[in-house]
Order: structure tokens, then C-alpha cells, then sequence
């Protein structure tokens, strides 16, 4: 829900042409300012969480691609080891 302030006032102004005073108006968009930003600051927890998520599933994918490399080079598989190794290092 992303209003501008061109929305708001002619918004507002629709509203004064209906009877709402300036002084009404004024203490309804401060009524309604503080819920806004309440609203906006969840939003924005919200997005700091999947980004949380998308890092973590991210290190968990660099962490078993390096776990492979060594698994590999265990195995006396170097050259499939050595790959892995350039591949991961493009990313």
C-alpha cells in the first residue's frame, strides 16, 4: 500500500470539499502517520528476515560445496576435486 503525497492531498482535499476542516484534517493525518510507520517498520522486519534466510541457505550451499572438495580429494578423486574447486571459485 504506497500512497504519494500527491494521492494524500487530493485525497484530503476531497475530503475538505465534504466538509473536513483544515484543523480536522491535520489531526486525522496525524492520527494516521504513526500507524504507517508501524505498518512500514514491520514490513521492513519482514524483509530483513528473508534475507536472513536467503544468506543462511546460502552458506549452507558454500558449505557443502567445500565439503565435497575435501570428501573428493579423500577419495583420491583430484581431478573431479581440482573441478569443483574452479567451479566454486567462478561463483
Amino acid at each position: 500500500m504506497n500512497f504519494s503525497r500527491p494521492d494524500i492531498e487530493s485525497w484530503l482535499s476531497l475530503q475538505h470539499s465534504h466538509g473536513l476542516s483544515k484543523d480536522e484534517g491535520h489531526s486525522l493525518i496525524m492520527d494516521l502517520l504513526p500507524a504507517v510507520m508501524n505498518e512500514l517498520k514491520d514490513a521492513d522486519q519482514l524483509r530483513g528476515l528473508k534475507l536472513f534466510g536467503k544468506c543462511v541457505v546460502t552458506y549452507l550451499d558454500l558449505s557443502t560445496d567445500v565439503y565435497m572438495i575435501f570428501e573428493l580429494y579423500r577419495r583420491n578423486q583430484t581431478t573431479m576435486a581440482i573441478l569443483c574447486a574452479a567451479s566454486l571459485s567462478f561463483r
